[in-house]
């Protein structure tokens, strides 16, 4: 069955610097969500991505975060209906939406590709006709220079909401969808 939304388009965070060494570059991954109608107003929805990049450089930083967020009095997450690969978990569900984290390896050296790639699916049902817009992302992390802060994640709209302790550094893709 064809997806009946997609997109994409890729941002850079505020973070204070964007370090050399982070190795899963912005440029070269990829993240995409699409929407499927699954039943009257169910629609499921598919997060994949896969980070690629160049050099051996990060430090491994706190969990990546993958988000799908929506407005409250248009959309309502169907609880516990997730599904992940292996290296990615639920986090949080609730009237906005739902946050997953991925388990992001260390280094692209010796990385087999089936640990970069990865997918989560959720549902979620409309509660007034008309196009109304989900907000999947994906927010990338890493420690520059070994020397590692925290990173709290939130469900927020439009996106899925994040803040510094210490020394990260960031970068964040979104696919937005009208459905």
């Amino acid at each position: 069955m064809p997806g009946i939304g997609s997109g994409s388009s890729t941002i850079q965070t505020d973070s204070p610097t964007i370090s050399p060494q982070d190795e899963w570059d912005i440029r070269y991954s990829e993240y995409d969500c699409t929407a499927y109608l699954n039943s009257e107003n169910i629609y499921g929805t598919t997060s994949t991505w896969d980070l690629n990049g160049a050099g051996p450089y990060e430090s491994a930083g706190p969990l990546d975060a993958v988000g799908e967020t929506c407005s409250s009095d248009l959309w309502e997450p169907v609880l516990n209906s997730e599904s992940t690969d292996s290296r990615t978990t639920l986090e949080d569900e609730g009237p906005q939406g739902v946050l997953f984290r991925f388990d992001d390896p260390d280094g692209p050296l010796g990385v087999p590709d089936s640990d970069t790639i990865g997918h989560a699916y959720y549902e979620f049902e409309k509660t007034e006709s008309g196009i109304h817009n989900l907000y999947p992302s994906y927010v990338h992390n890493w420690c520059p220079g070994g020397v590692c802060g925290d990173i709290n994640f939130s469900i927020n709209v439009p996106y899925i909401g994040f803040s510094i302790t210490g020394r990260i550094d960031t970068w964040e893709k979104r696919s937005p969808l009208s459905i």
